[in-house]
């Protein structure tokens, strides 16, 4: 397993260090700036536009964050690139944006927004981008064909296995899936760290698993109290709205 001590030293910005009211919208570069400044990890999500560019966006939709509709991967990246996040001066970053304005400075934790049954063009965009790139950073995602592909394509790149409460957040269809339910997926997609939503936890497989030395990081935290507690479970944890 590789040693990748750096993503239980401090706590990570999820999505930056973000403040819409202060012009650094989530996953724009003024926030990963910000976190960058403070020395904060942190994490971005990113998704494939219809041209091929890995982009730095949460959503399915463009609506909530730049009050336009559509989906985002049916778009083209110089299209995206010219549309303000929640009327900022922020436009939707690239992943070689990202790299560039954060080159090693911090921490990168990367999730691959993938909703395919198999890995394809997005996993293969985003190891293209960190083919040069120097500084500590790992990938994550809930799909697991997505951290298969990265076990076995991006050796030297740390990956995470994220895993929700289902039965909390409402996703019926998949509490029938017994290996989402008892975090199984986890130990079938071998990862070398975990990231586990706060409804999740505790849970004794998450246990079992950090038993193993398997860090387990506990997204998202919104204010010291929930960060106090998710330490009681956790190793770390993704933080927003407040500083731990």
């Amino acid at each position: 397993m590789l040693q990748a001590d750096w993503l239980t030293l401090r706590p990570i910005a999820h999505r930056g260090l973000h403040d819409a009211a202060a012009g650094r919208p989530e996953n724009s570069l003024a926030a990963f700036d910000r976190a960058a400044a403070a020395g904060y990890p942190t994490e971005l999500d990113v998704q494939l536009s219809s041209d091929g560019t890995v982009v730095v966006f949460h959503d399915d939709d463009l609506k909530r964050m730049t009050g336009r509709t559509g989906h985002i991967t049916r778009r083209p990246s110089h299209e995206l690139r010219r549309l303000p996040l929640l009327g900022s001066d922020q436009r939707i970053p690239s992943l070689a944006d990202v790299l560039s304005l954060i080159a090693g400075k911090v921490p990168l934790i990367i999730e691959i927004k993938s909703r395919r049954s198999q890995a394809g063009p997005l996993e293969t965009a985003v190891a293209h981008a960190l083919g040069n790139y120097r500084g500590d950073c790992a990938v994550c995602s809930f799909n697991v064909a997505t951290v298969d592909w990265v076990a076995r394509h991006l050796p030297n790149v740390p990956y995470g296995q994220n895993v929700m409460n289902f039965r909390e957040t409402g996703f019926r269809r998949a509490t029938r899936r017994p290996s989402f339910r008892d975090m199984l997926v986890n130990r079938a997609s071998r990862p070398q760290f975990i990231g586990c939503h706060t409804g999740a936890v505790p849970h004794p497989t998450a246990e079992r698993l950090r038993g193993k030395g398997i860090p387990l990081i506990v997204f998202t935290v919104q204010n010291r109290q929930q960060h106090t507690l998710a330490k009681k479970y956790a190793d770390n944890t993704f933080f927003e709205g407040f500083i731990p």
